[in-house]
């Protein structure tokens, strides 16, 4: 993240920064607009990234076409940026745009962040979501995986591996993996850290013969 003054930040600024940090560029450099219509083209990335459903994709580009509209439609004979900019802090203080964006991310978007630690922390995941990480420990690690989020269950075994339990208490994000490369799996392989439980853990849940990968 760059070196930002944390305390000139502006409402709209904070929310898209506690709840999009993979919108780093020029972030302290754009205007709450700039950094709206940036935040369009990052959800646009992720609709047409992922292979659902026409009607889930028609669903997504429809919620956000209509966020879009929302504030074309304020917007339309204003041509003051610092008008534009107070009604976006205006639409965070008041919850508005959280409510729009809500919707949006219940139509089970993939949201991304750089570790396990930092979506653990997140406060912007819903039951259905789905996450990616770049990392397990830190950003390129060769840990990076997905993840459903979804409602904990008295079956769930909370295991920091295969189950994450997050911030939220009441969901847990759900390993999805192809493959049983150890990095996905929490593993640091530093000759620093005691890899010891979460191997054996590996070990007893995966099939019989399977392939692990160090």
């Amino acid at each position: 993240m760059n070196k930002f003054d944390y305390k000139y930040l502006t409402p709209f600024k904070w929310f898209i920064l506690e709840n999009f940090p993979f919108i780093e560029a020029d972030f302290d450099a754009l205007t709450n607009w700039q950094l709206f219509c940036k935040l369009g083209k990052e959800m646009n990335k992720i609709i047409n990234s992922e292979n659902i459903l026409g009607t889930q994709v028609e669903n997504v580009t429809n919620a956000f076409i209509e966020l879009q509209n929302y504030v074309n439609d304020y917007f339309e004979n204003l041509d003051v940026q610092d008008e534009i900019d107070n009604k976006l802090d205006a639409m965070v203080e008041d919850g508005t745009l959280q409510e729009i964006i809500t919707a949006y991310i219940n139509l089970k978007s993939i949201l991304a962040f750089d570790t396990v630690a930092d979506m653990k922390q997140a406060t912007n995941l819903v039951d259905g979501s789905f996450v990616e990480t770049y990392g397990f420990h830190s950003k390129n690690d060769g840990g990076n995986a997905k993840y459903k989020i979804r409602t904990i269950t008295n079956a769930d075994v909370i295991d920091e591996s295969f189950i994450i339990a997050l911030a939220d208490n009441t969901l847990i994000a759900e390993l999805i993996y192809d493959n049983y490369n150890v990095k996905k799996f929490g593993l640091y392989g530093d000759n620093s850290h005691d890899d010891s439980t979460l191997l054996q853990n590996l070990i007893n849940k995966i099939p019989a013969g399977s392939t692990i990968y160090f």
